[in-house]
């Protein structure tokens, strides 16, 4: 059981890692054109920046999966560091215990306001204010299993 987990984690990572460089891409030649339109043409484009903060928002979240897989969140170390090495994992276990109960929360809220999220539109695309704020949720979620797994498997679950 555990090998098929930690081949869907590794599958996931990947599709992570894709989506990333996709919206991050993309969120790029929306800011570079919409400059351009200004600066060129004297005009904006009234959907650009609202796109691109959108694609900021889920680009955020899973950027913060994929550093809390590879453990590179920043961290106060100040009580690892005043209680030493033996008392390391123990509070390392109740960091990563806080940072689940966090995002499983957030993902909790998250969901509990979807419907009146997917009910709203965006002033410049009409989309529904719920498509982007997906990303919250989603990620929280992501966010939640990552710090309860690290706790439940040890401190250096990849």
């Amino acid at each position: 059981m555990t090998r098929i987990f930690d081949a869907f984690i590794q599958k996931m990572d990947v599709i992570l890692k894709w989506a990333a460089v996709v919206l991050i891409g993309t969120m790029t030649l929306i800011i570079c054109i919409e400059v351009l339109s200004r600066y060129i043409f004297q005009t904006s484009i009234p959907w650009a920046n609202e796109l691109a903060r959108f694609l900021f928002i889920w680009v955020t979240f899973i950027g913060a999966v994929i550093a809390g897989r590879n453990n590179e969140h920043i961290g106060i170390e100040i009580f690892q560091n005043v209680f030493g090495k033996k008392f390391k994992k123990g509070i390392k276990s109740i960091s990563q215990t806080i940072t689940s109960f966090f995002f499983g929360l957030l993902a909790i809220l998250g969901i509990s306001v979807f419907d009146t999220l997917m009910s709203q539109t965006s002033p410049a695309m009409k989309l529904p204010i719920g498509i982007p704020y997906l990303g919250i949720i989603i990620g929280s979620i992501l966010l939640c299993l990552l710090y309860a797994l690290k706790n439940i498997k040890g401190v250096n679950y990849q």
